[in-house]
């Protein structure tokens, strides 16, 4: 169902967080007209927000607590154009302000001061999560102006589907020179992540042309410098940046994990080769099959966690099939609309070609 669809049934069974997220978009409005896409997804956030702040002061008297609309939020972003990305970006550089927001909700209904204080750090939590969610979910490429799937994007109601996926681009990702498929999209997502990976150091991917915004993954510690590789939308591939200038590695499938590695300061790569248990005196080849092991494992973990696995992965699997269900035939589209296309293609195991690094 679009995310429209899911909020209806809740602006009618919690009319008093529908409320507040009304009169908080109206405000919203008065300072900056937005397009329609962008404003169901504010009014989305602020409806979530404030069904969070319900369940964190005990929820409602009767009936089941509220659901988490994170994954239903951050599948749509997927699905917005360039256009209502840049209207929606002014709104999540203001973190400060949602966090404000989220605690103001926990007094809506009278409760105590003190209540509030204590569950005041789960709601900013609520708040970040979210906030965190949705920037991963815009790293997507966004749909041309003017091609219309926002209104489907949130239709795959079949998480098996999506799990299906990210299983397959586990076994991707284990398969040497292989860079096509959602393993190429989730891998970025998931190297900083897995347990060999150097605390504190984070990953920067900077596009060689300087068109698109430079994409970061993981955590920086202060006074730590980022791992940062180059991608080139050309040629489909990926440089190592090594002293502030690119340097070339072959392109055969592996040149993300590549670039990685030997875009790593010395005391990093020690601390990742201690922490992956690289046998010593392994060549280059060897240290990217264990690479690649090691983040399909995190990858094959992510899955299994008992919540799921995290809203930024399945929307990345999301965006991949809507990609490839616009480049359908029109008649096809026309006639059976995105959904069907879209699970015929994830049960199947079509899809396109890697739209970044097809080679690598």
């Amino acid at each position: 169902m679009t995310l429209s669809d899911r909020l209806a049934p809740l602006k009618e069974e919690w009319p008093a967080a529908d409320c507040a997220a009304s009169a908080r978009m109206k405000t919203l409005n008065q300072r900056t007209a937005m397009p329609t896409a962008t404003q169901q997804l504010l009014h989305a956030m602020h409806l979530h927000l404030a069904l969070r702040a319900t369940v964190r002061r005990g929820g409602s008297d009767s009936g089941p607590p509220p659901p988490d609309l994170t994954r239903a939020i951050t599948q749509a972003a997927t699905a917005l154009t360039q256009t209502e990305r840049r209207a929606l970006q002014p709104h999540l550089a203001e973190p400060q302000g949602w966090l404000e927001w989220s605690r103001s909700q926990l007094l809506r209904r009278g409760e105590k001061a003190a209540v509030a204080r204590k569950q005041g750090v789960l709601v900013e939590t609520d708040a970040q999560r979210l906030l965190q969610s949705l920037r991963d979910a815009l790293r997507s490429p966004a749909p041309r102006d003017g091609t219309r799937i926002s209104a489907k994007a949130a239709q795959i109601d079949d998480p098996e589907d999506v799990h299906q996926q990210l299983r397959k681009a586990a076994a991707e990702i284990r398969t040497s020179g292989h860079w096509t498929g959602a393993g190429g999209d989730l891998a970025p997502h998931l190297v900083t992540t897995m347990p060999g990976w150097p605390e504190g150091l984070s990953l920067r991917i900077e596009d060689k042309a300087g068109v698109r915004a430079p994409m970061e993954f993981g955590q920086l510690a202060p006074g730590r410098t980022p791992v940062t590789v180059q991608i080139d939308h050309v040629r489909h591939h990926y440089s190592p940046i090594v002293d502030g200038r690119p340097r070339d590695v072959p392109a055969k499938g592996d040149c993300f994990y590549e670039s990685v590695l030997r875009a790593m300061r010395v005391e990093d790569q020690r601390a990742l080769f201690k922490g992956m248990r690289f046998q010593k005196g392994a060549g280059m080849g060897d240290l990217i099959r264990a690479m690649r092991r090691q983040v399909a494992d995190e990858l094959e973990r992510q899955i299994e966690r008992p919540g799921g696995p995290p809203d930024e992965l399945c929307a990345q699997v999301i965006a991949r099939w809507e990609r490839a269900d616009v480049r359908a035939l029109p008649e096809r589209r026309a006639s059976h609309g995105l959904t069907q296309g879209f699970r015929s293609a994830m049960r199947s195991g079509r899809g396109p070609r890697h739209p970044r690094c097809g080679r690598g």
